[in-house]
């Protein structure tokens, strides 16, 4: 793997489940975001007008973490929502009980073109270790 044509390198340690994560993004000619987690393409983000990086990160967590993300209070993070379904369109509810977050009415979305700071976030409330490497 050549170091130059890669922007972010993040090694994430899964506390829980003791697995470790090589986490690194690069940048296509067309400016389209790739994450690779060990070696491997996981996510992808194009376009402009938001953080790329940030967006395929949280893709990644949503994949691999979205019934731990259930369970997180999402009052104090940006990027993680609860959400209730109803027939008509979605209503968004600020706080889900977490008894009630398994129910099929109720969905967790994750946005990451907020950034990749609040992503990071994200991680350490999901007992994640991240170090950046330089």
């Amino acid at each position: 793997m050549s170091r130059s044509k890669y922007t972010s390198f993040f090694t994430v340690h899964d506390t829980k489940t003791g697995k470790l994560y090589n986490l690194s993004t690069r940048y296509t000619k067309n400016s389209t975001c790739i994450l690779e987690v060990n070696g491997i393409k996981v996510a992808s983000a194009g376009g402009g007008g938001y953080d790329k990086e940030g967006t395929c990160i949280g893709e990644w967590l949503a994949d691999n973490f979205g019934k731990r993300l259930m369970a997180l209070d999402c009052s104090n993070l940006s990027g993680l929502a609860h959400y209730h379904k109803v027939k008509k369109g979605f209503k968004g509810i600020k706080r889900i009980p977490a008894s009630k977050r398994e129910d099929k009415k109720y969905y967790t979305t994750i946005d990451g073109a907020c950034g990749v700071s609040p992503m990071l976030l994200i991680c350490k409330k999901l007992k994640l270790t991240v170090k950046e490497v330089y």
